[in-house]
């Protein structure tokens, strides 16, 4: 076996343990399953959430005939390893050691290794993006600007590797500017980007063009999901290390710098200002990753790296830090450490990483489900439930498993007040799940939610 297919099967292993169950921690994971549900009963495109994702969107509604957590969650997987063999490819190319090494730090990173085993796209767009700017180093300007834009397909923030794959396509300088490649690589691009979005447009005009607005969340949780969400304890004190060694012998690195080093740290720049805009999740820092790994890996020996690759499997698997919660955290132990942050309880634990803190969460908010789907079927009253970043999931695991569900119990998102009078008026009790009648309040500005509904708990 080859190195490039052996790489892409100890990728994949890595990824198994997290395939189920159900579609992932994300609500948007299993509001990408619901979305297809929608499209399937319409008949047309619809959708997930704003400004699309078609690419996406039409490879799980390829794959829906045969749906199920473990073939979409293994898609995500398979393209976590595509992307990993094509770091290793970028590494071999700019003569770096231990490029094996290099790329299983890469395969390692928490925040990568945990969003590239459940329903999400983080890994899809990042393996047609690396393997675009791969093929540009190759002077492939065609394949190129085809796999950028199913890239930008898939989420459209990977439009802003443009920066970097004409930089490179051009030799990083003016004077040596290749107009018919660039020309060529850029009408391809654009070709395949309006048609990748184009059932969004004629579904949606160009009104699609457009993001949800959401609450900035508390400062010490943007920091933490930027930082130990991203890389763990130990692979963020690694990075920190890292990073006083540079200051500390800035000199000697400023001169072993090229060009092509101030290219890797567009998209690091570019993608971490996205993130600081919104600091919703530590995935957002996946394309940050394999040029800040790269710019890295450039400047120190095979013998540090092939340690990185070490630290980084450590800091998956120890020093583990999650919220305390059963129902959509993890569960702490005696020995773990507690604290409250932001008004929210969280645990430090020695034994248990982020992999093992991550199989805990998800099998919690799996029985979650599970329980809330029960007791909810058995109301017999006219009932509204506002459900929050559990309607998906109850929704889905009540479709998969061909559940019929009560004709008095509603489901729903998120209430306005006038729905919620229309349902008071109309005899309907008004029930919310843990937390969701004040997310509901904050979303509308209202206290009716907590005021006329009761809380429905486990």
């Amino acid at each position: 076996m080859n190195t490039t297919l052996r790489l892409f099967f100890i990728v994949l292993a890595t990824r198994l343990i997290l395939l189920v169950p159900g579609y992932g921690p994300e609500e948007d994971a299993w509001g990408h399953v619901q979305n297809i549900y929608e499209m399937k009963a319409a008949g047309h495109y619809i959708m997930s959430r704003l400004p699309g994702h078609p690419v996406y969107e039409g490879l799980l509604y390829l794959l829906f005939p045969i749906h199920s957590p473990l073939v979409y969650n293994l898609l995500s997987a398979l393209f976590s390893s595509f992307a990993v063999v094509a770091f290793y490819k970028i590494l071999e190319h700019f003569n770096i050691k231990s490029a094996q090494y290099g790329a299983l730090t890469f395969a390692l990173v928490p925040t990568f290794l945990l969003s590239s085993a459940y329903t999400i796209d983080y890994a899809v767009g990042l393996a047609f993006a690396l393997w675009a700017y791969y093929f540009i180093l190759k002077q492939k300007s065609v394949l190129a600007g085809v796999l950028l834009a199913l890239a930008v397909g898939t989420r459209v923030t990977w439009v802003l590797m443009l920066i970097p794959l004409l930089a490179s396509l051009n030799g990083y300088r003016f004077e040596t500017f290749k107009f018919k490649k660039s020309f060529q690589f850029l009408m391809i691009f654009g070709v395949c980007s309006a048609l990748a979005y184009y059932p969004v447009y004629d579904a949606y005009g160009p009104a699609f063009f457009n993001t949800y607005s959401l609450p900035y969340p508390p400062l010490a949780k943007a920091i933490f999901k930027g930082t130990i969400g991203v890389w763990g304890v130990l692979g963020f004190g690694a990075i920190c290390l890292a990073f006083l060694i540079f200051l500390k012998r800035i000199k000697h690195y400023l001169g072993r710098l090229r060009w092509r080093h101030i290219i890797w740290l567009i998209p690091v720049f570019l993608y971490t200002i996205i993130y600081i805009r919104l600091p919703e999740k530590s995935a957002f820092f996946i394309p940050v990753l394999p040029f800040l790994l790269l710019f890295i890996f450039s400047l120190i020996g095979a013998k540090w790296i092939k340690r990185s690759m070490y630290i980084m499997a450590l800091s998956v698997l120890f020093f583990g830090v999650n919220i305390s919660d059963s129902l959509r955290g993890a569960t702490p132990k005696k020995s773990d450490l507690r604290r409250t942050v932001s008004g929210q309880e969280i645990f430090f634990s020695v034994e248990r990483g982020p992999l093992f803190l991550e199989m805990n969460k998800r099998q919690n908010k799996q029985d979650a489900t599970l329980k809330f789907g029960d007791a909810l079927r058995n109301i017999e009253k006219p009932t509204a439930v506002i459900c929050g970043w559990w309607y998906a999931m109850i929704d889905i695991t009540n479709k998969d498993n061909e559940w019929p569900w009560p004709e008095n119990v509603k489901l729903h998102y998120y209430l306005s007040n006038e729905e919620m009078e229309t349902y008071l008026e109309n005899g309907y009790d008004l029930l919310y799940l843990p937390e969701q009648g004040e997310i509901n309040n904050r979303k509308y500005n209202s206290t009716l939610a907590t005021r006329k509904g009761e809380l429905f708990e486990l």
